[in-house]
This record gives C-alpha cells, structure tokens and sequence, in this order.
C-alpha cells in the first residue's frame, strides 16, 4: 500500500540553503529539474539531476537517496525539494507523485517541495 504524500511545500532558495547547512533540520534532497546537458556545475553537493519527462527510474532514484539521508527514516523525514524555472518544478512534482501512487511506494518518511527557481540560486544562498 502506498504511504500518503501531503500536499507539496512550496519553498524558496534561502529555505532550502538553510535547511542544507542546518545540522538540526531533517535531510534535504534537492532535485534539480532541467535537461541533463545544462546540469549545473554550482549544485549543491549531492543534487539529483532529472530531466522531463519524468519517469520510473528517476522516482526510485530520488527515493534512494531520502532513504540514504535518513537512514531509511531512522533520522528523520526527508523533504525532497524539486528545483526549476517555468514551471519545471510543479510539473517534476506532480509526475513525482504520480509515480508514487502508481508504483505504490511505501516509504513514510519523505515530504516534497517545490521552489521555483534554479539550483544556482540554492548554490548562491550557500555561499
């Protein structure tokens, strides 16, 4: 049976760079959605890269590397943060969480975010 998601938390650049450098926030896994050929140098260390369309193969990546930050959720509940412009990022989401149910996934320690914006931004707030 496939966990529940809540609906996604829309957050901005400087949030996500908090949470990043914050030892007291849960993991963050950010997603970083935009064609693969312009996958930025300046992400943020351990950044996923998935282009649209998204598919099953980049939903059970994104959930291997929640289920690494967490310890499996022994630590805490993911946010998985899906970066991009134009609307990349809603649309990544929402595959995201098609998949989730179709594939019935049964992980329960993930939450999703959507920050519209690039990972440079995120990059720049970390600086």
């Amino acid at each position: 049976m496939a966990a529940r998601l809540a609906p996604p938390l829309a957050i901005d650049a400087e949030a996500v760079a908090h949470r990043l450098r914050s030892e007291d926030a849960d993991p963050t896994v950010v997603v970083d959605v935009r064609p693969a050929a312009e996958f930025a140098a300046a992400c943020p260390e351990g950044a996923i890269n998935v282009s649209m369309p998204f598919d099953v193969e980049s939903l059970h990546r994104i959930l291997a590397a929640a289920a690494e930050a967490t310890d499996s959720g022994d630590n805490g509940e993911a946010l998985v943060v899906f970066v991009g412009d134009g609307g990349a990022a809603s649309e990544a989401e929402a595959s995201f969480r098609r998949l989730w149910s179709e594939q019935s996934v049964g992980v329960d320690y993930v939450t999703v975010g959507v920050c519209e914006g690039s990972v440079s931004d995120v990059a720049r707030c970390l600086a």
